[in-house]
């Protein structure tokens, strides 16, 4: 599964001139808290009953640039250009949410609070990571400050579905695949 933190996205979207979407990272599981990015250092959680290991950051790729609700990308490369500036790891990848690897079945609930069991050392980011271009707002805090919601259902998850339902399996990543969208050949 894939895990990302709407305090991260706030933190992003601060640096953009135009707000992205959740759906732009095509998430499982959104959590709700107050630190961005605090997600990076955690080994093991619970949500509802299911324990899950944290596997570690996903790396992005373009997929990140195209609106799901459009299915254009924009010119500027946004939202990658502005991780890359202040979220590339020392192997030179950007990243933005977490793996998640279950570790017993159970249920998840909408709004069930989040339970940070045990942390990591955090992926190490380049060095000269800029503020953001406007004030973080502030963050009331209360008692349980993780929440998690369901991701909202995009058109790329719409367009797999079709896909798996004529049997062709595309691309996710052209960085993975070695070869560019437009060196691909689509028949």
């Amino acid at each position: 599964l894939l895990l990302t933190n709407q305090a991260s996205l706030d933190d992003l979207n601060h640096r953009l001139d135009r707000s992205v979407g959740m759906a732009r990272f095509r998430p499982n599981l959104v959590v709700a808290g107050e630190t961005a990015f605090e997600e990076d250092s955690w080994a093991r959680i619970r949500i509802g009953e299911v324990v899950f290991d944290v596997a570690g950051a996903c790396d992005r790729c373009i997929m990140v640039t195209f609106d799901p609700e459009t299915g254009e990308a924009t010119p500027d490369r946004e939202p990658l250009a502005t991780l890359g500036r202040f979220r590339r790891g020392e192997d030179g990848r950007m990243y933005f949410g977490q793996f998640l690897v279950p570790r017993n079945e159970g249920r998840i609930n909408t709004d069930d609070t989040l339970e940070v069991l045990s942390h990591k050392e955090p992926i190490r980011l380049r060095a000269g990571a800029r503020p953001p271009r406007r004030p973080l707002p502030f963050r009331k805090s209360d008692a349980s400050p993780w929440t998690v919601s369901p991701s909202p259902r995009t058109r790329h998850t719409e367009l797999l579905r079709l896909c798996a339902r004529i049997g062709y399996s595309p691309p996710l990543s052209p960085r993975r695949h070695g070869k560019r969208h437009e060196e691909r050949k689509w028949t």
